[in-house]
């Protein structure tokens, strides 16, 4: 796939996101940044064992440190939202959750300095939500 096939819908899509294409600035970089993400594309397997965390699942667990059971979805970068409950597969909560199964007690490593152990409680399976607003940057 080249940039030049679908800019149109690209631009379409930017405009409707509020960002204006109209500048010669946009119209010179936005082709190159949309071909370098059509180069960089990866498809990525939402497949998962029933009794595994895999993308777009919905899953109990139990913060140790908090002691408190909280409700959070495992999704993808742009669908990222913490305040939700929609954790980013890249996240080192996402890291490290998935592949996981129910009963699990899971390390998430923040930073060098700081760590915290979670207990998967519950896997609900899901699918990709496309109502889910795409994060802001």
């Amino acid at each position: 796939i080249r940039a030049n096939h679908i800019l149109p819908l690209a631009y379409t899509g930017a405009a409707n996101c509020g960002i204006s294409t109209k500048s010669p600035v946009m119209q010179r970089i936005f082709p190159r940044y949309l071909q370098a993400m059509i180069d960089t594309a990866v498809v990525i397997d939402t497949d998962s064992a029933s009794d595994v965390v895999g993308l777009f699942d919905k899953i109990t667990i139990f913060d140790e440190e908090e002691n408190e059971e909280r409700v959070v979805s495992i999704v993808t970068t742009l669908r990222n939202d913490i305040f939700d409950g929609y954790i980013s597969k890249e996240s080192p909560f996402g890291r490290a959750i998935l592949g996981h199964k129910v009963g699990d007690r899971v390390e998430i490593k923040a930073n060098e300095k700081y760590s915290y152990f979670v207990v998967i409680r519950h896997i609900e399976k899901g699918e990709d939500n496309e109502a889910l607003p795409i994060s802001s940057y």
